[in-house]
């Protein structure tokens, strides 16, 4: 197994063990239903050409999440962050949600969850959520810090929270140790 496909399942079972019940709520509720590791071709093509890790079946209808965790060692970072290139230079979440829009599925909400270490049994430390449009304004207008990965190349944006209208913030008590 790939490091990127261990990271997909920890992720998945991250989310479920500790994040969606915190954010639930804010997010409206309803059923999910994961696009990773599914041996769904619709759910494939969501995950792999959308961005879209869960499909949240509401009341009302459909939309789509995108979701990214992170463990760390002692505390989170107030940010969302995004996959800008990779050396190989095989396309990212960034370069998909920068195209012209056409009419493309994009997922309506962006979740990013920094979680205790180790993977699989560390408590939630911070969660943020946000329209994905709004997190976008931010990327577009140049609002954002780029970090490049030292161990595989993989170069990132960090935009702050503080810049996304509407984003909606939770922090652990006494987790990361503020």
């Amino acid at each position: 197994m790939s490091e990127w496909q261990q990271d997909n399942i920890d992720s998945a079972h991250d989310f479920k063990r500790v994040v969606w019940d915190v954010i639930k709520t804010q997010c409206g509720g309803g059923v999910l239903y994961s696009c990773e590791n599914n041996a769904s071709k619709v759910a494939e093509l969501l995950d792999v050409n959308c961005g879209i890790d869960y499909l949240q079946e509401l009341s009302c209808g459909l939309r789509g999440i995108a979701v990214r965790i992170q463990w760390v060692d002692l505390v989170g970072y107030d940010t969302f962050t995004v996959r800008a290139s990779r050396p190989s230079g095989s396309e990212t979440e960034m370069n998909k949600r920068l195209q012209v829009d056409r009419g493309t599925i994009k997922p309506y909400l962006t979740v990013q969850a920094y979680i205790k270490n180790p993977r699989g049994v560390g408590d939630l430390v911070q969660v943020f959520v946000c329209k994905t449009s709004e997190l976008y304004v931010c990327v577009r207008s140049g609002k954002y810090m780029t970090r490049t990965n030292p161990v595989d190349g993989v170069r990132f944006i960090a935009v702050e929270v503080s810049d996304i209208a509407g984003c909606w913030a939770y922090r652990a008590a006494n987790v990361d140790g503020r």
